[in-house]
């Protein structure tokens, strides 16, 4: 994991890892930690940092966006997405963007995904949607995640693309300002920790 000393924070990744055990990095070397050998507490019933579970019915994905955090009539981040969603802070504009996207490697393992992770890191630059800032291949739950971390305009955005089966794949996106990030880091590590996919 890293730290960027430019943004003087800590990663989400890092964030995440220490407080939660929710992701291990991936290597071709390494064999994947499971949900079963890291520790992972959950997310309760009542958890005061997260709204009510939403679920989409159509994708069979579900999510808790953070506490306060409204159901929006557009989804304004990157491509368009298949049975989006976007929850904003009315109060700030920080949101999370959800959808589900075509594609992806034929085969989901580290070396494939870490093929996909240049080409997607490549069209992220060519279509001049914020600075990166740092990437990484996760093994989050039961899913492969790539996060990317980028900066834009005075704003943090958490992009995680999830795998779980070829053929398609689930995009996160968090975006907040980045004097926010601290108070927000917990609710959003909350957030992904209950991400569920499919939920049937």
């Amino acid at each position: 994991m890293f730290i960027f000393h430019q943004l003087k924070i800590i990663t989400a990744a890092l964030l995440f890892s220490l407080a939660m055990g929710l992701f291990a990095p991936c290597g071709a070397d390494q064999v994947l930690r499971t949900i079963d050998t890291m520790g992972f507490r959950g997310v309760a019933e009542d958890d005061p940092l997260l709204g009510q579970k939403f679920l989409q019915k159509e994708a069979f994905y579900s999510i808790r966006p953070p506490a306060e955090w409204k159901l929006s009539p557009q989804v304004i981040f990157g491509k368009p997405l298949l049975y989006a969603s976007q929850f904003e802070n009315p109060k700030t504009g920080d949101f999370l963007s959800i959808g589900m996207l075509k594609g992806g490697p034929p085969i989901i393992s580290i070396e494939t995904l870490s093929r996909f992770r240049g080409d997607f890191l490549s069209t992220l630059r060519k279509q001049g949607l914020g600075q990166i800032v740092g990437s990484d291949l996760f093994h989050f739950s039961h899913y492969t995640c790539l996060q990317i971390m980028a900066k834009d305009r005075g704003r943090l955005v958490l992009q995680l693309l999830i795998f779980d089966q070829p053929g398609t794949f689930i995009q996160l996106v968090f975006s907040m300002g980045k004097n926010r990030y601290h108070g927000l880091a917990r609710a959003v590590e909350a957030s992904i920790a209950s991400f569920e996919w499919p939920n049937l």
